[in-house]
């Protein structure tokens, strides 16, 4: 870095990681703002709906839990069939499917804040931004131990 500058280089820092954008606030307040209820655990996961993401494994793992909550999944359109998977597991009262193509940030972070629990089933993933986004809001994350996650 050093060098490119004193050699008289265009250098420009680019940040590693999230911005303060992605911070911890009330988590009642944001699930008054998302409808979701106060008494109850909130598992999120945020995710393209793509074969690699391993939804399916995340709505079977939670259909084991023995109590209740609510399952929120941001994720885009296509893919797997949620509503027919949670339908399968039967949890479908449990679960809420948000379009994230319909969404901008300000959304996904109000559930990121909301959620007890961010769970990602990832089988492959790069970076894996929504680990860091939810950790930045205050989430707990649980993830597969796979590729960049591991």
């Amino acid at each position: 870095f050093n060098q490119c500058i004193s050699s008289g280089l265009p250098v420009e820092k680019i940040g590693v990681g999230v911005d303060s954008f992605w911070s911890p606030a009330d988590s009642d307040l944001s699930r008054e703002i998302l409808e979701l209820p106060l008494s109850v655990p909130v598992i999120l996961t945020v995710a393209d709906n793509q074969e690699r993401k391993g939804l399916p494994i995340g709505i079977e793992a939670v259909s084991q839990l023995p109590f209740e909550f609510v399952y929120v999944i941001v994720s885009s359109i296509g893919g797997w069939d949620l509503y027919d998977l949670a339908k399968r597991y039967g949890i479908l009262k449990q679960v809420r499917i948000e379009n994230s193509e319909k969404f901008d940030h300000r959304y996904i972070r109000e559930y990121y804040r909301a959620a007890d629990l961010l769970l990602n089933t990832s089988l492959a993933e790069g970076i894996g931004l929504p680990l860091y986004e939810a950790q930045s809001c205050g989430c707990p994350v649980v993830a597969a131990r796979y590729t960049s996650i591991e």
